[in-house]
């Protein structure tokens, strides 16, 4: 039996320990890439080079854009902007694609871009060194690495392996150059398991409604959407799912019904324009997630400005400032 001082120093010792335990979890917690990872709900996936709304930078948790894109600046709302990276494919009209033209093995007619050879040690240093250190140095919050299934284009029997070996080993060494940078992958089955622990999202087009080899929007048969369900369950239990569907921009309810059967199966949808181009549905833009209240200010240039629209942002109010002659200052 314990005495009391025994009773008394054992305590103290259970109390440090679960002190140190409850500290533990609250850094682990506060991560940025935990924290990141479990406040997703709200993804834009924008590549045109057009000024992203202000609105949608104050709403949505992760905006995917091209890094060329002039009128993108990081760090200038909540959103963390993650920049686009093609891994598989060299894309002709990218500033480098004399640098990298060599590395090319095949072609995807689809997208009008080369098949890269991941496996060129060459190539993959210099997406590292050259393309994701440019994206850090703008001040972006991550990668989302693309066209990661291309080697299936020009892989010969026996040699599917050594891609996505190579895959693998990018996605891991590029973690590593930037462990403070958020990693997603586009339909990276792959290697996902590979892979799992150095990403923060995983990225799916076409569930229910998706694109044909000529850019027209189809739907996507019940025996193929089935297949890939369980792919995708399986993902969604380790890292954020986020499924890119393309409707007609002109059809907002069919989007809005394929948004919420994503929903309803626990992943993030994001609806688009083949084009993402433009601002697409979820449930930020289409006002199922709640975005804080709206202000419609309207005022007479001659004798204000759109000063007014500072404190109530402050307040995260959501404002739209419109003149007397309907200019809309967003």
């Amino acid at each position: 039996m314990l005495t009391c001082s025994r009773c008394e120093v054992s305590c103290m010792k259970w109390a440090s320990l679960i002190s140190v335990l409850l500290i533990a979890i609250l850094i682990f917690a506060s991560h940025p890439l935990m924290e990141a990872q479990r406040k997703v709900s709200c993804v834009l996936v924008y590549y045109h080079s057009k000024p992203i709304p202000p609105e949608i930078l104050k709403t949505h948790d992760w905006i995917i854009v091209d890094p060329d894109n002039p009128y993108v600046k990081p760090k200038s709302g909540r959103a963390k902007l993650i920049a686009y990276i093609s891994v598989g494919e060299i894309e002709d009209y990218r500033s480098y694609f004399d640098e990298i033209k060599k590395y090319a093995i095949g072609y995807n007619p689809v997208w009008e871009a080369y098949v890269a050879d991941v496996r060129n040690p060459e190539y993959k240093r210099f997406l590292i060194e050259r393309v994701a250190k440019s994206i850090v140095e703008k001040g972006f919050d991550g990668f989302l690495l693309d066209t990661l299934d291309s080697y299936k284009l020009v892989a010969k029997e026996g040699e599917e392996k050594s891609f996505v070996d190579a895959l693998a080993d990018f996605v891991i060494t590029l973690k590593k150059k930037y462990p403070d940078k958020l990693i997603v992958i586009n339909r990276g089955f792959e290697i996902f398991d590979y892979v799992q622990q150095y990403i923060d999202g995983f990225l799916f087009e076409g569930l229910f409604r998706k694109l044909d080899e000529d850019l027209n929007y189809v739907s996507v048969s019940e025996e193929e959407r089935s297949y890939y369900l369980s792919k995708l369950r399986y993902i969604n239990e380790k890292v954020p799912v986020i499924i890119v569907d393309y409707v007609d921009p002109r059809d907002r309810g069919e989007a809005i019904k394929v948004m919420k059967a994503i929903l309803e199966l626990g992943f993030i949808p994001y609806i688009a324009e083949k084009e993402l181009s433009e601002v697409g549905v979820n449930p930020c833009t289409s006002g199922l997630a709640r975005t804080g209240p709206k202000v419609l200010i309207y005022f007479d240039p001659r004798y204000g400005s759109n000063w007014i629209r500072s404190p109530e942002e402050y307040k995260e109010y959501l404002s739209s400032v419109f003149d007397e002659y309907n200019v809309n200052y967003e």
